[in-house]
């Protein structure tokens, strides 16, 4: 028969194990929760204020609807914004493949399954002003553009 202090011991270090389980537990589900776009809507709010509004309510839906074109705007918004920063890196006459690849070089953090695309979409807005297309894409061939030279001004200015 095991002695008192050793039964207590033997009953603390499992114990012990079954708390380190738990807490490993709790760190995945967290980290998961962390890579969760939908999560990483409400986290913000839950660490700036401490609170959490666990309700189901339409506002609340509205809410995360608005984060989520925020969300994306922002990162429309960053594309092109990485794109401008691209003057004197890229060839004075350039393709979407061509910005694609650079900014794949840098490690930009593409949200669509499609790059090109999402270039394609930034290159689109940015001939408001920041560049045009020199040369229309024709026959498979693709659409060359440049930055647009603003007297007094660089183009990411």
């Amino acid at each position: 028969m095991p002695s008192t202090e050793e039964l207590v011991n033997k009953i603390l270090r499992r114990w012990d194990a079954v708390q380190a389980n738990r807490r490993q537990k709790i760190v995945d589900a967290l980290n998961s929760l962390l890579r969760d776009p939908d999560a990483a809507l409400v986290l913000p709010e839950i660490l700036h204020t401490g609170e959490l509004d666990l309700a189901p309510d339409e506002s609340a839906a509205r809410s995360r609807e608005g984060a989520h074109e925020e969300q994306g705007q922002r990162r429309r918004r960053n594309l092109r914004e990485s794109i401008r920063q691209l003057t004197g890196q890229l060839p004075a006459r350039f393709t979407i493949a061509e910005v694609t690849q650079k900014l794949k070089e840098q490690q930009f953090s593409f949200k669509r399954s499609d790059p090109e695309k999402s270039v394609r979409d930034a290159l689109y807005k940015l001939q408001d002003g920041a560049l045009r297309v020199v040369e229309e894409g024709k026959g498979g061939r693709p659409n060359v553009y440049e930055f647009v030279k603003k007297p007094g001004k660089s183009p990411t200015g």
